[in-house]
């Protein structure tokens, strides 16, 4: 399931990286370590859409509040596009995601 538009993300030293759909993101946040309540969050709206219970883009927010919580989320690159630049992202806020029969 691809997203409206990709979300980008920083993994390193300078190094970003691009993900363009649900499964891109389900194997970001595998790889990452740790379990924050967002990255939880996300990995069951991931598992939702690839079950079509709820949306790409219900996924993709779920991501993008996992990102910005981490404050590796880089501009993605169009108009109106979510920015962590090098002042962080305090203050930003983006809708709360409910994925059904997850509990998250």
């Amino acid at each position: 399931m691809q997203f409206a538009r990709p979300v980008f993300v920083l993994v390193g030293l300078g190094y970003r990286r691009e993900i363009r759909n649900v499964l891109e993101a389900l194997e970001f946040l595998n790889d990452w370590p740790g379990d924050a309540r967002e990255k939880n969050a996300a990995l069951a709206a991931c598992r939702a859409a690839l079950d079509g219970k709820t949306s790409a883009d219900t996924a993709r927010f779920a991501f993008i509040a996992f990102a910005l919580k981490l404050d590796i989320l880089l501009e993605d690159g169009g108009p109106g596009g979510w920015k962590a630049d090098g002042a962080g992202t305090a203050g930003t806020t983006i809708p709360r995601v409910s994925v059904p029969g997850s509990g998250v």
